[in-house]
């Protein structure tokens, strides 16, 4: 192609000769226009259709160039101010952000933004936003992708027909990305019974079904919940570390204070309701002590020495804090945490879920969260 034309011709005759002088049968169809026309500098824009070996379309490529005009030579290109997008997913995605940047569709506050094309969350294009976005975005991608299907934005049937187009790493993370969203909607569910207040029943229903909440500390939720004749237990939890049995009893969580203070000594003192939780505890790991040897024969647990944690009521002011701190210190077999302390630990191990999907080479391997 000529890099200088004659001065007498205007840009579009360029444009033109610039088509009708292509012999070259790798190239299809040439497609310009004139971006800018100016007295002296002009811009143009130019799409060729590359062909395969075979004749067929193969992709396009872009090229942006600067004329000059002279009075000695004519119009001439510019080559340090040109360059070319030889993708067609490039152009797309210049495409799309022009459209975008332009269109007044983008956020004020600062910040990283993902842009559907078309905007619309198709299944097609938003994973194939998953093969290139990395870090914190990739995991909200993921989650769009979840949140659009639960909410029938993408048909199912679409979906699935897109996933065979995808590699085995964009299935893992969206497996692990699911549970991430649904964890997240349980945890939402048990903050909104912890504030009216619910059934100790409707509470036990929600962490029997997510045993997550209660942190990596335990390994498995035990199906079994009698232990001793007559008495029925919340949970039993085995212990990450040791595989030894810990029991969960489950209180309401009203406002309530655990803690009454005695004007007369200064002093802070469990309530009623906490002390009649304490004594029922004590009673459970009493009466499972006796039976010991009769669970080992009977159930091959052995639930030596068997610890209990309650979970029962709201952390409440500083005094509230404090108290719970020395009685829990002065225990020995009992733990006693507030359902703000559960919330906390299921938050944070949410954190840390969300961490590895955003970081591991693998998504999906999270076997420290299994139950």
């Amino acid at each position: 192609m000529p890099d200088r034309y004659d001065y007498n011709l205007d840009l579009d005759q360029i444009v033109v000769e610039r088509r009708n002088a292509i012999r070259n049968r790798n190239v299809g169809a040439v497609s310009s226009t004139v971006l800018k026309e100016g007295q002296r500098v002009s811009k143009i824009a130019i799409v060729y259709e590359i062909l395969s070996k075979t004749g067929e379309h193969h992709h396009f490529s872009l090229k942006l160039e600067t004329l000059s005009r002279t009075r000695a030579e004519g119009w001439e290109v510019q080559d340090e101010r040109h360059f070319s997008l030889d993708d067609t997913q490039e152009i797309g995605r210049l495409i799309t952000f022009l459209a975008t940047a332009t269109g007044g569709n983008l956020p004020d506050s600062d910040g990283r933004y993902v842009v559907l094309t078309g905007g619309t969350a198709t299944a097609e294009n938003v994973l194939r936003l998953l093969e290139g976005v990395q870090g914190p975005e990739h995991v909200e991608v993921l989650r769009t992708v979840l949140e659009q299907l639960n909410e029938g934005d993408i048909g199912i049937a679409e979906f699935e027909a897109a996933l065979t187009t995808v590699r085995r790493g964009v299935l893992l993370e969206l497996s692990a990305a699911a549970r991430l969203v649904e964890y997240r909607r349980q945890l939402d569910r048990l903050k909104d019974l912890i504030e009216a207040d619910a059934r100790e029943a409707d509470l036990q229903q929600t962490l029997e079904e997510n045993p997550w909440m209660f942190g990596s500390e335990y390994s498995e939720l035990l199906p079994r919940r009698t232990w001793v004749r007559d008495d029925i237990q919340d949970f039993m939890l085995r212990r990450t570390v040791d595989g030894y049995l810990e029991l969960i009893e489950i209180k309401r969580a009203s406002q309530d204070p655990l803690f009454r203070h005695d004007q007369s000594h200064d002093s802070w003192y469990p309530s009623q309701w906490l002390s009649m939780s304490l004594g029922q505890a004590l009673r459970y790991i009493e009466r499972i002590d006796r039976r010991r040897d009769a669970i080992i024969a009977e159930d091959n647990e052995d639930p030596v020495r068997v610890r209990a944690r309650i979970f029962i009521g709201r952390d409440g002011d500083t005094n509230q804090k404090q108290g719970l701190h020395r009685l829990n210190g002065d225990l020995h077999r009992v733990e006693i945490y507030t359902y703000d302390q559960l919330v906390r630990t299921a938050e944070r191990v949410l954190s840390v879920f969300a961490e590895e999907i955003s970081t591991r080479d693998e998504p999906g391997n999270d076997e420290d969260l299994r139950f």
